[in-house]
């Protein structure tokens, strides 16, 4: 499992260094987690595309009215994880690099989309400097994945750009043959396997699923940074006998819980720090919230491993993605 959460200049190096690490480790498929990343260098997408598709197939390339300032970019070189079995989670908040990346994946049947619909940005600005040494960024053309899908969704009806994309209501399940969504520009495109795939901007999962949604109390525990701080002064207390008694990762996920008394304890610092508590949506996020602290412990002994250990587990989309990378679930039916 790799998360990407935006691609700067160095992504494409410490990407090729943690793979290279989780291949030596004995990794045989991969999840890469593009949820919420707004995107960054467009060449930076390309190179990591590059990793997972061979030859010099494409990768994504640019339209506009302007013929001469059209290009496509190609994958050139060859690297140990082009058949690796991937799959690659998206959502509303995938955009730019993130919609390159899994557009090209996805076109060429690459790896398994999971998630919910990208947020649909695929413009190309370039700069251009004036007389008096500033500039002007103008749109010169738009991305387009490598079966002619645009990536830009349409920002010309007068609609909420931003509110549309967080109202959306997507169907879940099985979307190998893309049926779920709609096509707004009337054409046919075709993945390399050829199931057909539609262009309505952004890109849609192959399998659609949404995490839970939190409750209102919950979304305040956590913008308040609640967790983190009882975990602090928890640990200020608690820290050692922890350590003594869970000295692995593997025993502490297994064995370790928050008893009842101790939930109290927090839900209590949370209204000392300005959150009431609210029985009825305490108890439906219960288990999430035992988890979150839970997380914040592991944390603060094992990193960022701890952290999304226990996290992951109550993460849907990715709980979606590992069961079918381990069943091996096809996108092209032989």
């Amino acid at each position: 499992y790799v998360i990407l959460s935006k691609f700067v200049n160095t992504s494409f190096n410490e990407m090729k260094s943690v793979l290279k690490q989780l291949k030596d480790y004995g990794m045989k498929k991969l999840i890469l987690d593009l949820r919420n990343n707004p995107g960054g260098y467009m060449e930076q997408a390309v190179k990591i595309s590059d990793l997972f598709i061979d030859d010099d197939k494409l990768i994504v390339f640019t339209k506009g009215r302007r013929s001469d300032l059209d290009d496509e970019y190609r994958a050139e070189k060859e690297y140990l994880y082009e058949e690796m079995p991937l799959a690659v989670l998206v959502n509303a908040g995938s955009a730019s690099a993130s919609e390159i990346v899994s557009g090209a994946l996805q076109d060429w049947d690459r790896g398994i989309i999971v998630g919910e619909t990208t947020f649909g940005k695929g413009l190309v600005q370039r700069p251009f400097i004036l007389d008096d040494n500033s500039a002007v960024r103008i749109t010169i053309s738009k991305y387009y994945s490598p079966s002619g899908r645009e990536i830009q969704r349409d920002y010309q009806n007068g609609a909420d750009y931003f509110g549309v994309v967080y109202a959306r209501k997507e169907r879940e399940g099985d979307n190998r043959e893309h049926q779920m969504e709609s096509d707004s520009t009337g054409n046919e495109y075709y993945t390399n396997g050829g199931r057909s795939i539609r262009s309505n901007g952004g890109i849609t999962p192959d399998f659609i699923i949404k995490n839970d949604e939190l409750t209102y109390y919950t979304m305040l525990l956590r913008s308040k940074d609640l967790f983190f701080k009882f975990t602090r002064k928890y640990l200020d207390t608690y820290g050692g006998k922890i350590l003594s008694k869970y000295n692995s990762l593997s025993k502490f996920v297994s064995e370790f819980n928050f008893t009842d008394t101790e939930l109290s304890s927090f839900t209590q610092f949370a209204e000392e720090n300005g959150v009431p508590f609210i029985k009825k949506e305490f108890n439906l996020d219960k288990y999430y919230i035992h988890q979150r602290l839970k997380a914040n412990i592991a944390k603060n002994f094992w990193n960022e491993s701890g952290w999304y250990t226990i996290l992951l587990n109550l993460d849907k989309q990715f709980k979606k993605a590992e069961e079918l990378l381990i069943s091996n679930y096809k996108l092209i039916e032989k």
